[in-house]
């Protein structure tokens, strides 16, 4: 069984992920008007969207194996805070006085003494009900004033890792015929209330489905055949099914069977030193901003490669002096298994 390997590929595919939200956004954001070439070829499910459903099926997998494992939530709370909270917080910081300071067009005292600087941080302290600017800063842009696009995905992603917490105070983890009751039954609820997934929402009708079935497919992985065939004639269908109400909820079973092929059934590719996968998502957006700012009809093809290189390296900066930093205070048996698995939130 391919599951049962030593390693797997899911820290390079995060790092995919990433990247992909950096081309989609040098689409958006150039004045340009080229539509991204996935968007084209498929109606609206761009590359952005793709690498949303990506970071959402690796996350819904991999922390569902993870409380089957082992399902105390303190320490689940305490882990999945260390990944995702000092690295968040310290991009708010400079968001706030680094790019705000750099771009607003206010005077800066203006700038510090504008109550909307300092909710950002208050209204961002969860990223479910977000602020997404700062005065002055990136108007006139295809994205008038959002300082970083990127961040309302991380919403969606906390919710459910508050959600997993609640099937795991309940043991359900380690109960997978009542998870899997439960999880069709949440999915139906859903279905029900808000129709079936389309390919360009961005709400529970997707990221429902998205994590239980991702969740599902980690609590029977020893029952899920895993073969390029089976995914092959998944895409197959999608394209036979393109213009019907049906390809959205296709597309999220095809994009984490997709996950799990390339994860296990590919060559596993030695783990990266460092990941860089969470700082590019969380730079990404404003260092791409800013490019707009200096260059204001800058091609989508240089704004993705120069966005890229200035994510990459605060990337490193971010990993190297906040996200390390705290995942060594995880216990060391932990940091064993993060050093195999690098678990994204």
């Amino acid at each position: 069984m391919p599951f049962a390997s030593s390693g797997d590929n899911f820290a390079w595919l995060r790092h995919l992920a990433a990247l992909l939200v950096l081309w989609a956004h040098s689409f958006a954001l150039s004045l340009h008007g080229t539509r991204e070439p996935l968007s084209r070829l498929t109606g609206g499910f761009d590359a952005g969207r793709f690498a949303v459903y990506l970071f959402f099926a690796i996350s819904g997998y991999l922390l569902a194996l993870s409380l089957q494992r082992n399902d105390s939530l303190p320490r689940y709370a305490w882990h999945r805070f260390l990944r995702i909270y000092p690295a968040y917080a310290v991009c708010l910081a400079v968001c706030v006085f680094g790019f705000g300071a750099a771009f607003t067009r206010l005077p800066l005292a203006a700038y510090f003494v504008d109550a909307e600087t300092w909710s950002y941080f208050v209204r961002n302290a969860l990223p479910i009900s977000m602020q997404s600017h700062l005065p002055g800063v990136f108007d006139g842009h295809p994205f008038p004033g959002v300082v970083n696009a990127s961040l309302w995905s991380l919403g969606w992603e906390i919710r459910w890792y508050l959600y997993f917490g609640v099937l795991a105070l309940f043991g359900l983890f380690r109960r997978r015929a009542l998870f899997t009751v439960l999880a069709l039954l949440l999915i139906a609820l859903t279905v029900h209330d808000k129709g079936l997934p389309q390919p360009t929402a961005a709400d529970s009708s997707v990221f429902t489905p998205l994590f239980l079935l991702a969740a599902l497919a980690a609590l029977w992985r020893d029952r899920l055949p895993l073969s390029w065939r089976a995914l092959a004639a998944l895409l197959l269908l999608i394209v036979a099914l393109a213009h019907t109400r049906y390809v959205g909820s296709l597309l999220i079973v095809a994009c984490i069977y997709l996950v799990l092929c390339v994860a296990y059934r590919l060559p596993v590719l030695p783990p990266p030193k460092a990941d860089w996968s969470y700082g590019v998502f969380l730079y990404g957006a404003p260092v791409q901003q800013s490019l707009v700012a200096l260059w204001h009809d800058i091609p989508p093809l240089p704004l993705f490669v120069l966005g890229s290189a200035g994510a990459i390296v605060l990337a490193a900066a971010s990993w190297r002096l906040v996200e390390w930093q705290a995942l060594r205070l995880k216990p060391r048996a932990d940091d064993f298994r993060l050093l195999r698995h690098r678990s994204k939130p």
